[in-house]
């Protein structure tokens, strides 16, 4: 079905437990569409072992889709040492879902005994796309070598493609790579630094990306635009419907 939120903002949800799947919706299945909604004050504990959290999911998988979202909130993850854990910004681990034209910007944080998977964006963007997607203001603090201020990982697997990563960009997050580990070699991650790069430049780029143009008409790949209204402001999503 389709939840519409109609705009409207819900305050104050606490989750709290052992939950596999944690949140304003556990599990959105493949014909599943949330629209439309705002959270805030929201608090999403579990210290269950599967350890997937992010801003807005935990995990998307192929064929999931998430257009013109963003999360302000912090996301921490605990690794127990049981398996690899993933945390990021917008989604904890991208399995072959469409990230377009979203971004973060509250603290994200990988910890414990095992290896999590951190960035701003997403903690592991496994054969998924990011378009148009940043982080910035937050801290984004994990495991050597798989944090990154976009993607703790970028991966590819056994197959002979992995994640695409288009126009995403980071800053001020404390990291110095946009991804943590790269297998892939096609993560177009730029850094915004305030010298070289600032958000103006980086706000054209992220809305051309979402712009794809076929001769004199333009095919927008989402229904959302990114504005900036200084060069040290990160930018922010503005429908354009």
């Amino acid at each position: 079905g389709t939840f519409d939120g109609n705009g409207k903002t819900i305050t104050g949800l606490t989750v709290t437990g052992s939950y596999k799947y944690a949140g304003l919706f556990g599990d959105i299945d493949e014909n599943g569409t949330v629209k439309n909604v705002v959270l805030e004050d929201v608090q999403i504990t579990s210290d269950n072992s599967s350890g997937y959290a992010g801003g807005i999911a935990g995990e998307t998988n192929s064929g999931a889709s998430l257009t013109g979202c963003y999360a302000t909130g912090d996301v921490t993850v605990e690794n127990d040492g049981t398996n690899n854990s993933h945390a990021g910004g917008v989604v904890g681990y991208n399995g072959g879902g469409t990230l377009t034209a979203c971004y973060a910007t509250g603290s994200v944080t990988g910890s414990g005994s095992g290896t999590v998977y951190t960035g701003g964006v997403t903690g592991s963007n496994d054969l998924g796309t990011l378009t148009a997607c940043y982080h910035a203001k937050g801290t984004v603090k994990g495991s050597d070598g798989a944090t990154g201020g976009v993607a703790g990982r970028n991966y590819k697997g056994l197959m002979p493609y992995g994640g695409i990563i288009t126009a995403c960009y980071w800053g001020g997050n404390g990291q110095e790579q946009g991804i943590g580990e790269d297998q892939v070699g096609t993560g177009e991650t730029t850094k915004v630094d305030g010298t070289d790069v600032d958000w103006i430049q980086a706000q054209s780029v992220m809305s051309n990306a979402i712009d794809v143009w076929n001769g004199s008409n333009p095919d927008k790949l989402c229904n959302w635009h990114y504005e900036s209204t200084d060069a040290t402001t990160p930018p922010t999503l503005v429908s354009i419907n």
